[in-house]
C-alpha cells in the first residue's frame, strides 16, 4: 500500500520544525515511511534535516540514511 503524503502535512510539518517543537514534530513523523522522510529531507535545509533527523529512533536513522542519495549523505 503507497501512502501519499499531502501537501499540507509537509507545509505544517515545515512549520512545525521551524519552530523547533520537537514534541509535535516527533509525533507528525512517526508514522512516516523512511523513504518518505529521506524524500522530504531533499526538500528541507541542512539545519531542519538536522533538527529532524535527530528526533528519530537508531534504527530510523539508518533506514532514512541508506534512502538518501548518496550526494544528500555527505
Amino acid at each position: 500500500m503507497t501512502v501519499e503524503i499531502k501537501k499540507e502535512f509537509l507545509e505544517e510539518l515545515t512549520e512545525v520544525i521551524q519552530n523547533r517543537d520537537s514534541a509535535r514534530a516527533a509525533e507528525m513523523i512517526q508514522d512516516m515511511h523512511p523513504a518518505d522522510i529521506a524524500e522530504y529531507f531533499e526538500e528541507i535545509d541542512l539545519a531542519d534535516c538536522t533538527f529532524l533527523f535527530m528526533l528519530l529512533d537508531a534504527e530510523t536513522k539508518a533506514d532514512v540514511l541508506v534512502e538518501l542519495e548518496d550526494d544528500e549523505r555527505a
